[in-house]
């Protein structure tokens, strides 16, 4: 099977016209890999896109502990990483050829060339949900190229009120008691010593329910 009807069968293009396809096909290039090659690397940022033509490849990621399992195989015909030819984030795992394969690459700096270049190739691109979701996160310029942000969120004001309302009634009740608690004990006692205490643990509260 020609590239152009390998990538028709991806649901990436699926509603691309034959001409888009034509685009897409001529930024790619053929491959032929030897078994045991390593295709790409988990951690490393990817920005390739691969197209498997012939031959078979292991799957491998490092699991919490350490440790690299097989978890996975690709085929002929099959595909992956499309999360790299669209959003710059790190691979979640490896890929190492077990046979000689034969494949295509397309590389996402020319891929969005193309896409600024033919728009009605963006138009039409089948965008996986998740991505979509994660080319709308933001960027912050401490992140390396390396990182990507995986969760964003801003918290709304009222649960934080009312955490903050709560530690605040308990810390009046306990400014209130304090009289009375010192009265049942030595008078050497310095109330100041019970003021600090219970100002810095309401601080403590307050800074740990706002970050």
């Amino acid at each position: 099977m020609n590239l152009i009807d390998r990538l028709a069968a991806i649901d990436l293009f699926r509603h691309q016209s034959r001409e888009n396809l034509e685009a897409v096909a001529a930024l790619a290039r053929e491959h032929q890999i030897p078994a045991g090659t390593t295709l790409s690397r988990q951690a490393d940022l990817g920005t390739t896109f691969f197209v498997i033509d012939s031959g078979e490849a292991t799957i491998r990621r490092v699991d919490d502990k350490g440790f690299s399992r097989p978890v996975g195989t690709i085929r002929d015909g099959d595909h992956y990483g499309i999360s790299s030819l669209l959003v710059s984030e790190p691979r979640d795992a490896t890929v190492i050829s077990r046979t000689p394969m034969r494949l295509w690459t397309i590389e996402r700096e020319a891929f969005e060339s193309l896409l600024n270049s033919r728009p009605s190739v963006r138009r039409n691109l089948a965008v996986p949900a998740d991505i979509v979701q994660r080319g709308r996160l933001p960027r912050f310029d401490w992140l390396t190229p390396s990182e990507s942000v995986v969760y964003y969120c801003h918290r709304h004001w009222l649960p934080l009120v009312r955490a903050l309302l709560i530690g605040t009634v308990v810390t009046v009740a306990l400014l209130l008691l304090l009289p009375v608690a010192l009265r049942s004990v030595d008078k050497s006692w310095d109330p100041t010593v019970w003021l600090l205490v219970i100002g810095g643990a309401y601080l403590v509260f307050v800074i740990w329910h706002w970050f």
